[in-house]
């Protein structure tokens, strides 16, 4: 019996001013990261794009500093990213666009899925022990395995499944980049995340706490209004929580009818 999380969304209830790099921990050579989708047993992912993607490593320390900058990065032929050398404990991924995914199924005959999803303004992923970046490879893998199976998808026969950002689908594959995205280190240099490496777990996963260093109250985040950011706050954006509940009781009643 096949098992996938619950794709419980993280809210991002307000948006992190912006207040420029600050000094992290820059020692050594720098590493090199792959992006790419979590697989799915069932559905190929044949173009993945995030339209724009800005990735922070953050210090052990307080600070961090910016390796990505608002970059458009292909997630199915993986472009490989610099990652500044030095000891981090987190990272923060911004998505100022939407990502673009279209998959075939593979068992299923022309069955196909197309759509375009938002994740939370700030995906933080953090790190369960120090990350000594010194030319190493990793392999940033965004979603969760089978988060675009057929069975939540609901493909059939000759049917093409399209999404936006605001609806059921669009809310639930993007829940999943925000909860269960992974760092992955890449020990065999493969851009892939081979079973010895799964087996080994992620580097850093947004399940993880933050450092006690570097915790803070929700109340201590500086914040900016919608119209300064662009982003939806206050009442807006805790109206998606509902769907969210919706997408991960779903799945539980489907993996128990299995």
């Amino acid at each position: 019996m096949r098992t996938r999380p619950a794709l419980l969304g993280l809210l991002c209830l307000g948006c992190v001013v912006d207040q420029g790099p600050r000094p992290g921990t820059s020692v050594g050579n720098p590493g090199k990261k792959m992006v790419r989708t979590a697989p799915s047993e069932g559905v190929e992912v044949v173009e993945a794009v995030a339209e724009s993607l800005t990735v922070d490593w953050i210090g052990c320390g307080g600070g961090y500093e910016r390796g990505v900058v608002d970059q458009e990065v292909d997630l199915v032929n993986r472009d490989e990213l610099a990652v500044p050398p030095g000891e981090w404990c987190g990272l923060a991924l911004s998505f100022a666009a939407p990502i673009v995914v279209v998959g075939e199924a593979t068992d299923i005959g022309e069955a196909s899925v197309e759509g375009r999803l938002q994740p939370a303004a700030v995906v933080t992923l953090w790190a369960a022990a120090p990350i000594v970046v010194d030319e190493h490879a990793f392999v940033l893998e965004l979603g969760a395995p089978d988060w675009l199976h057929p069975d939540e998808l609901e493909l059939e026969e000759g049917v093409e499944r399209l999404f936006e950002e605001d609806d059921f689908l669009g809310l639930r594959t993007a829940s999943a980049v925000a909860g269960f995205s992974a760092l992955f280190a890449d020990a065999h240099g493969t851009g892939e995340i081979d079973a010895y490496e799964r087996a080994v777990g992620p580097l850093a996963s947004p399940q993880l706490p933050p450092p006690p260093a570097l915790a803070v109250s929700d109340e201590e985040l500086p914040r900016v209004s919608s119209e300064e950011c662009g982003c939806k706050t206050g009442p807006t954006s805790l109206a998606v929580g509902p769907w969210l509940v919706v997408a991960a009781v779903g799945l539980r009643r489907r993996r128990a009818r299995q």
